[in-house]
């Protein structure tokens, strides 16, 4: 399944319209650190979709941020299945539609708007060497996961990680011009 995906470090910082249970739920079955954040990712998830949603009128959308609207982490633990749901992704459909959230197409173009921080001094605009369009060009790309003999967090499927890699002025992932 292909998802709108952010890289993520230490930092709390939510994925868009998924996510797994510590932002999606505000819940982990880790007991230490990472439930005492359980709390202020689930906030940050919820403050983040609400910003960026609160003008679509999908329904799907509607249902979502509903959802974020009334959940209370305190019941993750009463949810069906919850000890095969923890820690797990998540992602949204609503029930009678055929399409998950992140493939609606209302979805798909604010994600298209707001991806990579748009607007940022770092933004490039480009032409996609993928799709041959003008695009926001993405300055990293996240990781891909499950190739063979790679690293088990995933790899960069192109990588300009040194001043030796700049050429015509370009840096980072405009060397390699693929859009958000």
């Amino acid at each position: 399944m292909q998802l709108p995906s952010i890289e993520r470090t230490s930092g709390i910082k939510p994925q868009f319209t998924w996510d797994n249970t510590q932002y999606v739920l505000g819940r982990v079955s880790d007991t230490g650190k990472k439930a005492a954040r359980s709390l202020e990712a689930f906030e940050d998830f919820k403050k983040f979709h609400c910003e960026r949603l609160s003008c679509c009128n999908s329904p799907s959308v509607q249902a979502f941020l509903a959802y974020l609207g009334r959940w209370q982490p305190a019941d993750a633990e009463k949810l069906p299945l919850w000890e095969d749901l923890v820690d797990q992704n998540i992602v949204f459909r609503l029930v009678g539609s055929p399409a998950f959230l992140h493939d609606d197409d209302d979805v798909n173009r604010i994600w298209q708007q707001t991806a990579g921080d748009a607007g940022s001094k770092d933004e490039h605009i480009g032409m996609c060497l993928v799709s041959g369009q003008t695009a926001r060009i993405a300055k990293l790309h996240p990781f891909v996961k499950g190739v063979d003999g790679g690293n088990a967090k995933g790899g960069s499927l192109v990588s300009f990680n040194a001043t030796a890699f700049t050429s015509y002025g370009l840096e980072d992932g405009a060397n390699g011009a693929v859009g958000v």
